[in-house]
């Protein structure tokens, strides 16, 4: 297979991809983000793997994840933050976020914004950093080459009434009307099925788990795996309540696994008094969900699979994909990506939910939004006023908990549904399919804002020399002469490079090898023209070189004045 319009540089950054757990505790956007690398580099098809980040230690990172994560070593290439220019030979640039608005405006930076696409994927949308980030794509010189990936159907709907109300604002404040110019496709995180697949290892697993928890024969053990937060993840109030209710309408014996991990010790104190409260004649347990055994087994140990979300933060959700790939009926609430997962009635039970009409909530948003409240506050008074019915609920649990049969008939749906459907070598496919579209929008679409000769490419960004192009008596251009100075020697310039009242500077000057080579050229003549040097220069070098000259005139290695007045001295400036 080709590579053409196939592949992506992958935008680096560890925290976005790393799910080990050794450096940060692993939560859905890492996972999914370590699935997607390894299925791409794995199922892509590719020859060679663009890395593309802000240094070559970052690089190293990169490779040494693709080594963990590939049976056989993959080639990779490294470009640069800095030469962005180079995202031309991949095609398309991936950002693991929504945060493509910075991307966008050192695109438009190269005159030349058909030279590659940006796509990006959601994670959260809830909070006002992820918000604002949605809302800069409409004023972004994003095109129609470019992508937003909403990993649900809800999320798309999020997105697009974003975008569609910041229009109105724009529009109405006299903006007139702008449209959003990237694509908003719809595509769902992908897991590895294979790893869910039964095994002697499994087997034998889910009987050390059992009786670790007493769980007898006839027992149902039902599990709940992710981060165990009240206000950031869910609130365990509807699970325990509906399962004491499922336990005495059954009368069978109910162990619940809760397998995960705890941000602080309040939360451990809140779940460990609802479970004493809300359930007694349960056997709750706490397990950590980062061990290794854990995270790969407990799954064997279940007979079915709960997940009660009801936080605004929550967009798609993975457990529910894994549980059915291990083959559990699920119960869930019909909430966010769960709605796209889960197929009520066949591969589980979706759990109705609601909560207040438009207006409710206004003073919750203007308490985060001014800083009265956190961000986790914030999603615990949403997640409070989050109905899930408990009467669809406990009927659920109680035809699961009595029928056998239709455990295993649903476990088995679940099976096939999320093999056919979620599979990260599927997934792969449509990222790659989408990445191929938008090369061909590249040739074919109308290009917007195109840079305009003399105009900063970021109006909000400027290039500090335009920006505050008033501050200085004169400006360093390409008319500008340069004089040798008397008694300068090689020793003032080495000098200068290796003082430490340049040490933040000199990284982004010229190298030292280079300015010495400007002064012996000055030195030649009585008077040289900066445009003269800019011939000699290679084209990376050219912003370089009139920083460079501004600071060795400023070191007092050579003299600068104005070609319109030849007798102007660096002391006249």
């Amino acid at each position: 297979m080709t590579d053409e319009n196939r592949n992506a540089a992958i935008w680096y950054v560890a925290d976005s991809f790393d799910a080990s757990g050794k450096n940060q505790p692993v939560v859905g956007r890492t996972s999914a983000g370590e699935g997607f690398l390894k299925a791409f580099a794995n199922h892509g098809n590719l020859d060679k793997l663009y890395c593309f980040t802000d240094s070559a230690n970052s690089h190293d990172a990169f490779r040494s994840q693709m080594n963990r994560l590939c049976p056989k070593p993959r080639k990779t290439s490294l470009i640069e933050w800095q030469e962005f220019h180079k995202l031309e030979k991949p095609g398309c640039l991936y950002v693991p976020d929504p945060v493509l608005e910075v991307h966008a405006w050192n695109r438009r930076s190269l005159a030349n914004q058909r030279g590659y696409s940006i796509c990006g994927v959601t994670h959260t949308t809830a909070s006002h950093q992820t918000i604002d980030a949605i809302g800069a794509l409409l004023t972004a010189p994003t095109q129609s080459w470019d992508a937003l990936i909403c990993t649900s159907k809800v999320v798309h709907a999020t997105v697009a009434r974003l975008l569609d109300d910041l229009a109105h604002y724009l529009e109405e404040r006299g903006a007139g009307r702008i449209d959003t110019r990237l694509q908003l496709p719809v595509i769902p995180i992908g897991i590895d099925t294979d790893q869910f697949e039964s095994s002697p290892q499994s087997g034998q697993a889910r009987q050390s788990f059992r009786q670790q928890l007493g769980a007898q024969e006839d027992d149902i053990v039902l599990l709940y795996l992710g981060r165990l937060s009240v206000n950031i993840k869910t609130n365990p109030w509807s699970m325990l309540t509906s399962l004491e209710k499922a336990s005495k309408r059954t009368g069978r014996k109910l162990h619940l696994v809760m397998a995960g991990w705890f941000q602080d010790n309040l939360n451990v104190n809140a779940f460990s008094e609802a479970i004493k409260i809300l359930c007694p004649s349960i056997n709750a347990v706490l397990m950590d969900g980062r061990q290794s055994k854990v995270r790969k087994y407990i799954w064997f140990a279940a007979d079915i699979f709960v997940s009660l979300i009801d936080n605004i933060q929550e967009t798609f959700g993975i457990s529910p994909l894994e549980a059915m790939a291990t083959g559990l009926p699920v119960v869930v609430s019909d909430w966010n990506g769960y709605r796209d997962t889960v197929i009520d009635g066949e591969t589980g039970f979706r759990i109705p939910t609601a909560f207040p009409m438009q207006g409710a909530g206004d003073e919750l948003t203007i308490r985060y939004t001014s800083g009265l409240d956190s961000y986790e506050t914030y999603l615990g008074h949403c997640s409070a006023a989050t109905i899930i019915d408990e009467t669809a609920c406990v009927d659920a649990f109680s035809r699961l908990i009595e029928d056998s049969d239709l455990r295993k008939t649903m476990g088995e749906n679940g099976r096939r549904h999320v093999r056919a459907n979620f599979d990260w070598k599927s997934v792969i496919g449509c990222y790659q399919d989408l990445w191929e579209e938008l090369g061909e929008r590249r040739k074919l679409d109308n290009e917007s804002v195109p840079l305009r000769l003399g105009s900063p490419s970021s109006p909000l960004r400027q290039d500090p020399f335009r920006l505050f192009s008033e501050y200085p008596t004169a400006l360093v251009d390409s008319e500008t002469r340069l004089y040798p100075l008397a008694d300068v020697g090689a020793e003032d310039l080495t000098r200068a490079c290796h003082i430490s009242l340049f040490a933040s500077a000199r990284p982004l000057l010229l190298a030292e090898n280079k300015c010495r080579e400007i002064l012996r050229i000055v030195e030649k003549k009585s008077v040289t023209m900066v445009g003269e040097l800019e011939q000699r220069m290679k084209p990376d070098d050219k912003q370089r070189l009139y920083r460079s000259i501004a600071w060795l005139a400023k070191i007092g290695l050579i003299g600068l004045g104005n070609a319109t007045n030849p007798g102007d001295s660096q002391q006249s400036l």
